[in-house]
């Protein structure tokens, strides 16, 4: 098979890479400002959770999963790996077990925590149709034999779906059941599903987009601007950033080895002159980013609106030292909609910065840019928005659809016994870092990336690795 072309995720722009994806973070509403409504979105988000359908990946062909076998060979991280693996989704052919055995046998734990979860995760029929006998010998042989509870728990369910026919209820119990049939296991003969994804070799789907994504964040780079609202109610929306910094870190850095991050705050006008500062230009010491972020403390505000258009044009300044050839994101994370006299300023700006790149574009106010193009024609800036309450995320709609991006709820941090935490089980640290990998991916690709992050937090938080 020749070797997998990376597609750029806008092939349809010419020109070096500039993408940067502007991710605005809602968090912690004012009080008492926006109590109401914060107890009122609270209630819709979880009904619109509750009612959203979760992410699947289609079924795969033969074809199809070649692609991403082949894609899997060419990986060096941990996280190319794991997310490619992910990638094959809850039915896929039997092609693909040498790579599940690859992550199995590997010496990281996290790729064993991704291969086990793969299996766990698909249908019944499915997985005894990938139940190699290498594979089965694997999981019982070896992979039963760890000590982690969850991990062996997850086999225990794993294999209860592959091997029904075992019935038998823990460790000593299979390996009996598989002495005994051992040289005579066949699995369950391979049938397409009818919407197998089968044509072709399967590049152009969504599950090979995810790939080409992660290679292009790879071979281009990514910078990352955190841009804080550091007004009084924040603190531990900034607490919760800090503590993000190392799992972000931990994720993106593997998939992106040239990785920088840099950190802007912002206020009211009244509360800092400029409204905005950098404190972290771009740097590949994230250390310093999240030291930055431990100083930081909450001050001033009172009233609801901040200068989001402040911190964003210190963001697209030329002061943050961006790299003009890496994917670039730009985390503003804040807990209040922008000024009403400001806000088409605001749209304007981002606008610009999509359609006209590194044309002035750190300027809230003027006239688009006109007249003949650059020689050098750069990818537009990207802007997305997230927010935990649908009454702000509804001010951040419109920066997003002007800025080419999404716009994104995450829930409210709240604390328990000091800790932050957040509702449906999950950290709000863990929220911060599954949005980000989501905007820095694209909405599309929610199944896999979430899959990725929740396994990666759950073997983790339990002891599987460090």
């Amino acid at each position: 098979m020749p070797p997998l072309r990376i597609l750029n995720p806008m092939s349809c722009l010419p020109g070096r890479l500039a993408v940067t994806v502007l991710l605005l973070v809602a968090v912690v509403p004012h009080a008492p400002l926006l109590a109401q409504r914060a107890a009122a979105g609270k209630n819709a988000a979880a009904e619109a959770k509750a009612k959203e359908p979760e992410p699947e990946i289609p079924a795969l062909g033969k074809a199809a999963t070649e692609t991403l076998v082949h894609a899997f060979t060419q990986a060096e991280s941990w996280s190319l790996k794991a997310i490619t693996l992910f990638s094959l989704g809850k039915d896929w052919h039997p092609v693909a077990v040498p790579i599940v055995l690859a992550c199995l046998r590997d010496k990281d734990e996290r790729l064993a925590a991704a291969a086990l979860e793969l299996l766990r995760r698909m249908d019944a029929t499915s997985v005894q149709q990938v139940a190699l006998p290498e594979l089965v010998g694997e999981l019982i042989g070896k992979q039963l034999k760890k000590k982690n509870v969850l991990f062996a728990a997850r086999l225990l369910e794993t294999l209860g779906k592959m091997v029904p026919a075992a019935n038998a209820q823990d460790r000593k119990g299979y390996e009996e059941w598989w002495r005994a049939n051992e040289k005579t296991w066949a699995p369950k003969a391979w049938e397409a599903p009818p919407d197998a994804k089968a044509e072709g070799n399967g590049k152009g789907t969504v599950v090979a987009q995810t790939v080409e994504r992660a290679f292009d964040l790879r071979d281009s780079g990514l910078d990352v601007a955190i841009v804080m609202d550091s007004t009084g109610s924040m603190q531990m929306v900034i607490d919760t950033a800090r503590d993000a910094i190392d799992d972000v870190t931990a994720l993106l850095a593997s998939i992106a080895p040239k990785m920088r991050l840099g950190l802007v705050h912002y206020k009211d006008l009244e509360d800092m002159t400029d409204g905005a500062d950098v404190l972290v230009p771009m740097n590949k010491n994230q250390k310093e980013v999240r030291d930055s972020l431990g100083r930081l403390v909450a001050s001033g505000g009172g009233d609801l609106p901040e200068r989001i258009e402040k911190g964003i044009e210190k963001a697209l300044s030329k002061e943050m030292g961006w790299n003009k050839d890496a994917n670039r994101l730009i985390l503003v994370i804040g807990d209040a909609p922008p000024h009403a006299d400001a806000e088409a300023g605001l749209l304007e700006m981002v606008k610009r910065a999509h359609d006209a790149p590194f044309q002035d574009q750190g300027k809230p106010k003027g006239k688009p840019t006109t007249g003949p193009k650059p020689k050098e024609t750069y990818r537009p800036f990207i802007t997305s928005t997230i927010a935990t309450n649908p009454e702000v995320k509804k001010s951040f709609d419109p920066i997003a659809a002007a800025g080419g991006g999404t716009s994104v709820a995450i829930e409210p941090i709240k604390k328990v016994d000091g800790k932050p935490v957040a509702g449906q089980g999950l950290s709000a640290v863990q929220q911060v870092v599954e949005q980000i990998m989501l905007l820095s991916f694209g909405p599309e690709h929610r199944a896999q990336l979430r899959a990725f992050v929740t396994t990666y937090f759950e073997y983790r938080d339990a002891g599987l690795f460090k």
